[in-house]
């Protein structure tokens, strides 16, 4: 688990995270998100995972079935 937030960032920039890979995955390599939310408009339902990306904005990680379905930065 990434433990500064430069690591959190490195880790969302580099591409590490993909669609396919599992919620336990996401959590393991980059930590719990800032923020968790039921998402049920833009990529149908399942949960939105927020992180920071280290410049004041925020990498989305979408996660439907206990899969990340996709990251948008």
């Amino acid at each position: 688990m990434a433990d500064k937030l430069e690591d959190i960032v490195a880790l969302l920039n580099s591409g590490a995270l993909q669609p396919g890979m599992t919620e336990e995955e996401l959590v393991k390599r980059v930590g719990p998100p800032l923020k968790k939310s039921k998402e049920t408009e833009k990529l149908g339902p399942g949960e939105q995972f927020v992180y920071p990306d280290g410049s004041g904005w925020f990498v989305f990680v979408y996660v439907a079935d206990g899969k990340v379905t996709a990251v948008r930065h």
